[in-house]
């Protein structure tokens, strides 16, 4: 070699460190070094110096590396100027393949091999010089360029026979120079299909001197001396000579970069497979239905025969199928395999870790299932689809085939894993949540059925007490402390009532099964009336009382018993919590933005800041101390919060602390329609002569005084204890008016008024249920079966009079 040629190398760094850390690896190479700070100075570098290499930063604030090896490749004087990127950045595989698309012939990483750069650029110096050397003197020094370079080197006559096979031909198709010689290169290294283009195209760049693989950049597929097939890149230029041209192809093996483009490719379809699966995860759905598409989803994007997903049974010593594909008859659902050193599965979970076995026909680190034997089975993979507490399973992946399972391929299995584990939870939740509301509305359901229970069982004897009493009361007793007690058992009595009261209604207001009789009603006029039932409790309590309402009317459409259990619930309250010499008022006004304002006001023991939030809930009270001696059950409230609520309306409190008494606000929405309806105070009932009255009552207390009650009001009365016996009774007595219980043995009170409407004897007596059961839809029930009235126990024994002498 003639050592005096001139070989320039360019450097191209925007970094001067980096440009002496060049300059210092090349210490010893035989060349000009040549400094660019920039791709653009690189650019004009190039435009009118020949380098033997350009080592190129990739990442450069003006033009990128890739840039301006892009540009250095479109010029002809530089276009085939050996290009190496070296680059502390830009390292990805889709980084490295663009490098070598643009024609580079390495891509080094920082930190580097200084030898090994300084090697591999000595090795293109020598290209340089010798293909410098070939041009100046001889074929030898051409062929001493064949035999250094890195790319294939083919040279090809008019006949498509080869002429010229360099080193790194042999190296790369496998074929020995001297075996190649005067060989149809078509024969040698095309593919079949493709040898009669071949053809047709050099004839073509005989005849004109053109074609359209001259000049350009070309990925082919080529043949090996084994047959085996490469990708490879080639370009072709025509060399023109006295004679016949040659062709010379400089041919690059790309089965690296396609390697890695096709890793790149598979990684985005897995990617973009678990994305979408984690969407249908997402929608809810089936969770066997997302189980099986993960499977397919597996299969079909791995191109394996079969895959299946095994569910650990609670007992640890076993695997069910849960899905599967690629399996003939099934396989069956039931079908079990064994867990630990038992199965391929097993063995996953017990290392705790993804398994790859490559060839399970000589594997012994567990036993291979006859099913995988039956299928013949010879490769496999398989992960952990995790759990809250422990595996739920495992994922598996199996090839009839010997297939090298890679990395990815376990990222991407178990990704698809983890979606399942995540699906399964949220389902498991999801079903827990479920079973638990079921078995919190089966417990309120049990709860409204105790408290209706409760109530009937509460008011037969709270019935029968309370007709005892009234009998005891229109008797009269000469002993003063007996008719304190009569008093007594009297109050007691009602308050026992109001409570079972109560009760049920804070139940029906939870649940929005109170119904209201809407109307117009004046809320001026209901005040007073309250007012007057009211205060002379407040006063005998030792409390002054005080009223503020307008004299005009103040509408609302609501149900008027049900605002008059408001307006007491709150007085009520406010007396209970009040005490001697206290005061309590009731304030009516009407507010600017169209509502009504009810407000109750006492000067009581007041309530804590703390409570104040919680007040309104059932069974909250203010006084917490032992003793409770203000008594109640805490309902009263919450009856007040639900009733204003379903007015459209709402409640508030406030109090200023312990000992200073509390305020409490009822806002209504005015109604502006039609005027309120006048409910007048009823007029005594007139004076009827006696009736024939029939009782059907199971519970013989409360018969029995029942019968002394009506007897008492001059009534001839007859007792019934079962539902046939009242229907017997009522044939055979033949009653004015029948007073019959709802829960009675042997007919039900609703069979018995359905028996005796069906009787022409019997239909037309009056039938008025008497009876525990007090709700919207016994009231509705009752209508319906043929019942005139639906009385609940405790009867107002007043009540009941009038309305016995109102039907006479």
């Amino acid at each position: 070699m003639d050592s005096e040629l001139t070989v320039n190398i360019l450097l191209v760094d925007d970094q001067p460190a980096n440009l002496l850390a060049l300059e210092a690896a090349l210490r010893g190479v035989e060349a000009n070094l040549v400094r660019a700070c920039s791709g653009r100075e690189a650019l004009r570098y190039a435009l009118h110096t020949d380098f033997a290499v350009i080592l190129l930063d990739v990442q450069m604030p003006d033009i990128s590396g890739f840039e301006t090896a892009r540009l250095i490749r479109e010029r002809e004087r530089s276009r085939h100027t050996p290009i190496i990127f070296v680059t502390a950045g830009g390292t990805s595989p889709l980084d490295v393949q663009r490098g070598y698309s643009l024609g580079a012939v390495d891509y080094l990483a920082k930190p580097f091999d200084p030898a090994v750069l300084r090697a591999k650029v000595k090795a293109l110096v020598r290209v340089a010089r010798q293909a410098e050397a070939a041009t100046r003197l001889s074929q030898a020094h051409y062929v001493a360029i064949l035999q250094s370079a890195l790319d294939a080197i083919i040279t090809i006559d008019d006949a498509g026979n080869v002429v010229e096979w360099n080193p790194a031909a042999e190296r790369i198709f496998g074929w020995p120079r001297p075996a190649v010689l005067g060989k149809e290169l078509a024969e040698l290294i095309l593919p079949p299909e493709a040898r009669e283009a071949h053809r047709a195209g050099l004839a073509r760049c005989n005849e004109t001197g053109e074609g359209p693989v001259l000049g350009q950049r070309l990925e082919l597929t080529a043949l090996r001396v084994d047959g085996s097939v490469l990708p490879v890149e080639l370009t072709v230029t025509r060399i023109a000579l006295d004679g016949p041209p040659l062709y010379t192809g400089y041919v690059r093996d790309i089965s690296e970069r396609k390697q890695a483009e096709a890793e790149v490719a598979a990684a985005a379809r897995q990617q973009a497979a678990v994305s979408r699966l984690g969407q249908q995860a997402l929608a809810g759905g089936d969770l066997s239905a997302l189980m099986h598409a993960a499977v397919r989803l597996v299969a079909d994007t791995l191109q394996v025969t079969h895959c299946s997903l095994l569910e650990l049974m609670p007992a640890d010593d076993r695997f069910e199928v849960r899905a599967a594909v690629g399996w003939e008859a099934g396989p069956p659902a039931q079908l079990q395999i064994p867990n630990g050193t038992g199965s391929l599965a097993g063995y996953s979970l017990l290392i705790e870790e993804p398994l790859i076995v490559p060839d399970m026909r000589v594997e012994t680190r567990f036993a291979r299932t006859q099913t995988l034997r039956d299928h013949e089975i010879i490769s496999a993979l398989s992960v952990i689809v995790p759990g809250e507490e422990q595996p739920f399973g495992a994922l598996g992946v199996y090839s009839t085939h010997q297939r090298a399972f890679t990395a990815d391929d376990i990222h991407f299995v178990q990704a698809v894993a983890n979606v399942l584990a995540e699906a399964i939870q949220r389902a498991r939740l999801e079903e827990e949540l479920r079973r638990r509301a079921e078995d919190l509305a089966e417990a309120d359901r049990r709860k409204d059925a105790f408290l209706m229970m409760l109530a009937h069982e509460l008011r037969n004897p709270v019935g029968a007490i309370s007709n005892a009493t009234y009998v005891l009361n229109q008797l009269g007793s000469p002993v003063e402390q007996v008719v304190q007690l009569q008093a007594t058992i009297s109050r007691q009595t009602r308050h026992l009532g109001s409570l079972v009261d109560d009760l049920l209604d804070v139940s029906r207001i939870v649940q929005g099964r109170i119904e209201l009789r809407r109307e117009p009603v004046d809320l001026a006029l209901l005040v007073r009336e309250a007012a007057k039932d009211y205060q002379g409790g407040v006063q005998a309590a030792g409390l002054s009382f005080a009223l503020d309402a307008p004299d005009e009317p103040l509408c609302v459409l609501g149900d008027r018993t049900r605002l008059l259990q408001v307006v007491g619930n709150l007085l009520q309250n406010a007396a209970k919590f009040t005490d001697a010499p206290g005061e309590v008022r009731l304030c009516l006004s009407e507010d600017p933005d169209g509502s009504a304002t009810l407000a109750v006001r006492d000067t009581g023991i007041g309530i804590p800041a703390d409570l104040l939030p919680y007040l309104f809930e059932p069974f909250m009270q203010a006084d917490r101390t032992l003793d409770r001696s203000r008594g109640g059950l805490g309902l009263g409230l919450a009856l007040v919060k639900g009733l204003a609520e379903q007015h459209g309306g709402s409640v508030t409190v406030q109090s200023a602390g312990v000992g200073r008494g509390a305020e409490f606000v009822v806002r209504l929405p005015l109604y502006t329609g039609a005027a309120a309806t006048v409910h007048p105070t009823a007029a005594p009932a007139p004076a009827s002569g006696p009736l024939r009255v029939l009782v059907v009552e199971d519970i013989r207390d409360a018969a029995e005084t029942l019968r002394d009650l009506l007897e008492l009001f001059g009534h001839t009365v007859e007792l019934a204890f079962s539902g046939p016996a009242g229907v017997e009774a009522a044939q055979r007595f033949r009653p004015d008016v029948v007073l019959c219980d709802i829960g009675l043995p042997g007919l039900d009170g609703y069979g018995v008024a359905a028996a005796l409407r069906s009787d022409p004897k019997t239909a037309s007596m009056r039938l008025i249920a008497v009876s525990g059961y007090g709700s919207d839809e016994d009231l509705r029930r009752s209508h319906e079966v043929g019942f005139d009235h639906h009385l609940v126990k405790p009867v107002d024994p007043t009540a009941l009079e009038r309305l016995l002498t109102a039907g006479a």
